[in-house]
C-alpha cells in the first residue's frame, strides 16, 4: 500500500532482533564481478519482517522519514548496535519506505533485558529544519 501521510506513524514490533550484518552476508565473485548474498539467516529474517508486516496496517512513505529503533538482547554479551540497524533497514527497504536515502534521521538504542529478544520499530515523516548557512553548525 503506497500512499503519503503527514502524520502517521509506523510502529512495528518483532520477538527477534535481526541477525547482524557480519553475518547476513556472503560475497561471491563471477567473473569480474562481486555479488553480494544473503545468508539463510538474513532470508528468514527478511520472511519473518514480511510476515509482520501483513500484520499491521502500515503506509509506505515516500518523503523524507525519521527512524527510531529500540533493539532489547536477552544477555550482556557484546553487540554493536549500528551492525543490527542495517539489517533491520535493509528489511524494511521497499515496504514502509522506498528507499534508503529516504531516511534523514535515525535513533538506535540497545538495552538488555535477560531472556528477551525484541525490536520496537517506529517511522515517521521527517520535519526537516531548514539550514541556510554553513555557520548554524
Amino acid at each position: 500500500m503506497v500512499q503519503t501521510s503527514r502524520n502517521r506513524t509506523v510502529k512495528l514490533v518483532l520477538d527477534r532482533v535481526a541477525p547482524s550484518v557480519n553475518s547476513a552476508y556472503y560475497f561471491k565473485r563471477i567473473g569480474k564481478r562481486t555479488i553480494k548474498i544473503k545468508t539463510v539467516k538474513a532470508k528468514q529474517f527478511f520472511e519473518y519482517v514480511k510476515d509482520k508486516l501483513k500484520q499491521i496496517d502500515y503506509v509506505t512513505f515516500t518523503g523524507p522519514v525519521e527512524v527510531s529503533i529500540k533493539l532489547i538482547f536477552g544477555n550482556k554479551q557484546r553487540h554493536d548496535i549500528d551492525n543490527y540497524q542495517k539489517l533491520t533497514n535493509d528489511s524494511l527497504c521497499g515496504a514502509v519506505w522506498l528507499d534508503d536515502n529516504q531516511i534523514h534521521k535515525i535513533t538506535t538504542e540497545k538495552f538488555y533485558v535477560k531472556g528477551c529478544a525484541k525490536t520496537i520499530i517506529e517511522v515517521k515523516p521527517y520535519k526537516q529544519t531548514e539550514v541556510r548557512e554553513c555557520q548554524t553548525f
